[in-house]
């Protein structure tokens, strides 16, 4: 996809890129042109403790073969691509810029979400 955007926009590059968070090919035209991005997101966006809650669901998708083989190609990518975040994780991760609705934005009172209370509980049954 990425070729397909570079393609789209070369005669006329955006001031601005909006993407969700499936949106990694716009996130990183958007740094390779340096021009500003921001991520927008309907659900959630990653907030303060999201690493540590969500470690044994994210251990859990490293640990099968399958989830082993995506991050490493998006590595490789990333990298390939000469991503100044070349962690596929961190990519994908907690965002520079982030616009979201105010009444879904969790806060540390937020209760955890159940799928993620589940997958913390038991980790081996969500590979």
């Amino acid at each position: 996809m990425l070729p397909q955007l570079r393609a789209a926009y070369a005669g006329d590059r955006p001031d601005l890129f909006l993407y969700d968070i499936a949106g990694a090919p716009a996130r990183l035209l958007a740094e390779q042109w340096q021009i500003p991005a921001v991520q927008l997101s309907s659900a959630f966006v990653a907030w303060d403790g999201y690493e540590q809650e969500l470690a044994p669901v994210i251990d859990a998708m490293r640990a099968d073969p399958r989830g082993a083989d995506y991050y490493r190609r998006f590595t490789a990518w990333l990298t390939a691509e000469r991503s100044s975040v070349t962690d596929s994780l961190a990519f994908q991760g907690r965002p520079r810029r982030s616009s979201w609705p105010c009444s879904s934005r969790p806060t540390r009172s937020s209760p955890t979400p159940a799928w993620a209370a589940a997958a913390k509980a038991s980790p081996a049954q969500h590979r």
